[in-house]
This record gives structure tokens, sequence and C-alpha cells, in this order.
């Protein structure tokens, strides 16, 4: 597990912000469908625990895909950048003169 964490956090240590910048506006959106989902479950059912319930899991069961979807293809991006990047610096390491 640490490695999986330490590996997530040299993705993004360099892309902070386009990290924030594609993720924050969806988890922003998402919650304010939650909000609406529940606004609208409330008004018909009442104040029940059960209305509580369902308009969660609807929001949830309704956006979390779009949120999965970005953070997937935003990681897959970062890997494709972070490979460019290696195989660059390896090319350069090995065109250049040795010097002993």
């Amino acid at each position: 597990m640490t490695a999986a964490l330490r590996r997530s956090a040299s993705l993004v240590r360099h892309n902070f912000w386009l990290v924030f910048l594609v993720l924050a506006p969806v988890e922003l959106a998402g919650d304010a469908v939650a909000e609406l989902v529940g606004h609208f479950v409330h008004g018909i059912l009442g104040d029940s625990f059960f209305a509580t319930w369902l308009a969660e899991s609807a929001s949830n069961i309704a956006f979390t895909p779009i949120f999965a979807v970005a953070a997937v293809l935003l990681t897959l991006d970062l890997i494709a950048l972070k490979r460019e990047t290696d195989s660059r610096e390896t090319s350069a390491r090995g065109s250049a003169p040795v010097t002993t």
C-alpha cells in the first residue's frame, strides 16, 4: 500500500494544479447535483431516513462514474507523460559524452 501511495504522489508531484483543475470542478458539480437531488427527493418523500438514503444513493450512483472516468483518464495521461519524460531523460543521458 505504501508503494502505491508513493507512485500516486510521484505522478501528482509536478502536476498538482492540473489534477486540481480537472478533478475539483467534477467534484463540485457532483456535490451540486447531490444537493439538487436531495432537495427534490425530500420535497417528494419528506425528511425521513429513507428519503435521505434514497437521495444520497441516487446522486452517488449517477455521479460517481463521471468522477471515476475523469480520474482514470487523468491518471493514464499522467502515466504517459511520466514515461515520455523518463524516456527523454534516458536518451539524453545516453547521447551525452561520458567523462571520466
